[in-house]
């Protein structure tokens, strides 16, 4: 990326892709597709606009990631259920896959994320309401425990850092060791939060999996609450908007509510599925 711009922008989407569309765009790059293979194509584009353009993004998705050295990701099996329409009952499941085009998504919105991050701890006007995602590091008893146990079957983790933790995990060749390895590894992980840059302890900022120093979330503010005030943050720092009102103090105690918010949902759905599989299995 050699450079960038932030600015309101409106967006003049041509045609609503989803995930399958992509993907199959990805898998078959040479296939001639018809009209009938998309949803309405607008704004004067044609077939093979869409597809040249999903394929050039998913080139430099895939040179995002290999520059972000370092990160960790420790994706847990995410069980799917087909339910039934009237007494909402699970009737089968399965394991959710993610696929190329879940991936080439997800790195634009981590650039996003962490260019804005990066935009705002640089503001000085703003940098001490900034909302930030931070992850801290492991729980040092819990990885230790964990490594021994790694090391007592052959093997070896240093762990010292995210980019340690990466390494041993692309070494492991066998798939269902790996699964095991990410499945301990990700017990000893604590959980990434959102917080007021100002009230962080030592200005300790950096978000431990991604291995980078700034981090927040920006991309989903349909969604999130935290995303409309860095929408806001973003919005004063280009002067469309006044500054956020409320104190770091106070901010802080937001960030720590959408925080117990975010847990109490994924105790939620974690709990939901174990109730649907109970049902299935019963």
């Amino acid at each position: 990326i050699l450079d960038e711009q932030f600015t309101r922008s409106i967006i003049r989407s041509c045609v609503k892709l989803s995930y399958e569309h992509a993907q199959d765009i990805i898998d078959h790059p040479n296939k001639e597709y018809k009209n009938e293979d998309f949803p309405t194509i607008t704004n004067n584009y044609a077939i093979n606009d869409i597809k040249q353009t999903v394929l050039d993004l998913y080139e430099i998705s895939k040179i995002l990631r290999s520059k972000r050295i370092g990160a960790l990701t420790l994706n847990q099996p995410k069980l799917q259920y087909q339910i039934k329409p009237d007494s909402k009952i699970p009737l089968s499941f399965s394991i959710y896959q993610q696929k190329e085009s879940n991936r080439l998504v997800e790195e634009y919105m981590l650039l996003a994320n962490m260019q804005v991050a990066r935009k705002l701890c640089l503001t000085e006007s703003i940098h001490d309401k900034v909302i930030l995602r931070r992850h801290p590091p492991p729980n040092s008893t819990a990885l230790q425990n964990t490594i021994k146990i790694l090391k007592s079957v052959g093997i070896e983790i240093d762990g010292k850092s995210s980019d340690d933790i990466a390494k041993a995990i692309r070494n492991i060749e066998n798939e269902s060791t790996k699964k095991l390895l990410i499945h301990l590894l990700a017990k000893s992980m604590q959980l990434a939060i959102y917080c007021c840059a100002s009230c962080v302890p030592d200005n300790i900022y950096s978000h431990f999996a991604l291995n980078v120093d700034f981090y927040t979330h920006f991309t989903s503010p349909i969604r999130r609450y935290p995303d409309i005030l860095v929408h806001r943050l973003l919005g004063a720092v280009l002067n469309y908007n006044d500054n956020l009102y409320q104190t770091p103090r106070a901010l802080e105690q937001i960030a720590q509510l959408c925080n117990e918010k975010k847990l109490n949902a994924k105790t939620c759905s974690e709990r939901s599925a174990e109730l649907y599989l109970a049902v299935l299995v019963r």
